[in-house]
């Protein structure tokens, strides 16, 4: 009889624990999913923070593009492609230099005889401002064409971003023109910023940007193209002494959406992509500005005694060329982490730096280099 108890209970104790086991492997199996899962978001959040890490610790390889004495002006940069101006004796020509391919290429022009005044690219689009005439150049097309110029006949600081062109009515001019080159209208909104000087104007997504100058002050202004009203008027314009009168499609303009975010002492040299506004502004020093526009916040990047012009930005990095060791280097502030990054370190003068994304070109010695920042 107590061998049959005996019994009994180990076959007892033998069925709880397969049941207690097997109950135990389910709920490690669901653990483990959970487990997994979470371990997944972490190893997430961590691959997130190893690279902010990484990112704190900046290498960037500088690669000489180009190898003669030849003066060299306007740079630019979008994607993998550099261009810019070069004069030659007492010619100019507009090259462009594909990182991706290693290839340079000289762009057609009108004229070879006039330096140009400003140039700028947006994917495929270059624009150049010759003399009072704006000359657009496809890098896919291979086509030069000249910018058909409706409301005025004086040009200053074009710029083009998608398909919009924008640009001032020329020196000491108060109004800003924006045209849609993809609408078949040929539309144009005319922006008059009233008591003011402007200069600088940039332009994306719908947005304009400009410094104005106006009772001693300066001022940083933006404005929304959007859902704009067309309308049509007779438009009547003089040049060269004969006048041409057309009937002109344009916008209705809304002189209260023109917005101030920022006023200075003295400010210079504008650049804008997306949603930044970068600037120079002087105090007792030139220093660089930004504005978020996603945040309305403006933020000072340097804070020290030397002179920080020349800024440009992309959604990473903002750049500007920096004389706190004596002579010209390229600094970059990294917008994710908040850190500032010395990118050139040589007894010349690295001047006129341009960025797209992490990459960087500058001029040193009439002769342009490049790096990606690691």
């Amino acid at each position: 009889m107590n061998k049959l108890l005996i019994i009994l209970l180990l076959a007892a104790v033998f069925i709880f624990g397969c049941t207690t086991s097997q109950t135990n492997n389910a709920n490690q199996t669901n653990n483990t999913k959970d487990y997994n899962t979470n371990t997944t978001e972490n190893i997430s959040e961590n691959i997130i923070e190893e690279n902010n890490k990484i990112s704190e610790i900046k290498t960037c390889e500088n690669e000489q593009i180009t190898n003669n004495t030849y003066k060299k002006t306007n740079l630019d940069i979008w994607g993998n492609k550099i261009v810019w101006e070069e004069q030659r004796g007492y010619s100019y020509y507009l090259l462009v230099y594909d990182i991706a391919t290693n290839k340079l290429r000289e762009i057609p022009r009108f004229s070879y005889e006039t330096s140009i005044a400003s140039l700028s690219i947006f994917d495929n689009e270059i624009i150049t401002l010759e003399g009072w005439d704006i000359e657009m150049y496809n890098l896919k097309s291979n086509d030069t064409k000249e910018i058909s110029l409706r409301y005025t006949k004086y040009v200053s600081y074009p710029d083009i971003s998608e398909n919009i062109l924008s640009y001032t009515g020329g020196a000491n001019s108060n109004t800003v023109y924006c045209t849609n080159l993809s609408d078949e209208d040929e539309c144009t909104h005319v922006i008059e910023d009233i008591f003011s000087i402007v200069k600088g104007v940039k332009t994306y997504n719908n947005i304009l940007t400009w410094i104005s100058k106006e009772y001693g002050s300066y001022n940083i202004k933006y404005y929304n193209i959007s859902n704009r009203q067309k309308e049509e008027k007779i438009k009547c314009i003089e040049m060269y002494g004969y006048v041409n009168c057309y009937i002109s499609c344009h916008y209705a303009e809304n002189k209260s959406d023109i917005k101030t975010i920022h006023t200075g002492k003295d400010i210079d040299n504008i650049a804008f992509y997306k949603n930044l506004i970068v600037w120079q502004e002087k105090n007792s020093d030139w220093d660089i500005v930004y504005y978020d526009l996603s945040s309305n916040k403006t933020t000072k990047v340097v804070k020290n005694s030397a002179d920080q012009i020349n800024p440009s930005t992309s959604l990473r990095y903002v750049v500007w060329q920096d004389y706190r060791n004596g002579n010209w280097d390229i600094y970059a502030y990294d917008l994710i982490n908040k850190k500032e990054i010395q990118i050139t370190n040589s007894p010349q003068n690295e001047t006129n730096p341009v960025v797209f994304w992490k990459r960087i070109a500058w001029l040193q010695d009439n002769n342009i280099y490049t790096c990606v920042v690691k």
